[in-house]
Formats: C-alpha cells, sequence, structure tokens
C-alpha cells in the first residue's frame, strides 16, 4: 500500500474541556458544550485514562456544571 491509500474521511478536531473538579479521591468529571447539550467526561483524577463519556441533553446549555441534573 502507499501512503495515498491511508486517507480517510474523518476530521478531527481538538476540544477544550471545562474540568468541573473531583467527584471522589480517584476521578474528576469535566464537560464540553455540544449542540443540543453537553459531553460529560470522567477520567482518573491521577493520569490521562478517560474512563466514560456520556452525552447530556440540555439544548439551552442551562446546566451549570454543579447542580445534579
Amino acid at each position: 500500500m502507499d501512503s495515498k491509500s491511508h486517507d480517510t474521511p474523518y476530521r478531527y478536531k481538538t476540544i477544550d474541556v471545562e474540568w468541573l473538579g473531583k467527584v471522589d479521591t480517584n476521578h474528576v468529571m469535566g464537560r464540553v458544550k455540544v449542540p443540543g447539550g453537553w459531553l460529560v467526561i470522567i477520567k482518573l483524577a491521577y493520569g490521562a485514562y478517560v474512563l466514560t463519556v456520556t452525552f447530556y441533553p440540555d439544548p439551552e446549555h442551562g446546566w451549570d456544571g454543579k447542580a445534579l441534573p
């Protein structure tokens, strides 16, 4: 295969995560504003390992990131 065969239709974008702080001694939570709501991210507090990403629907982006939805 030549290098031209590795072209991909996908485009990647770096996102800025708003880190909200620790949810317990081992995990931190962050969020990213996306159309229609938030991507919510839970990762290890010490390290780069993301454990879960989920979508929280909030079309008006009214969630303050502190109160439980």
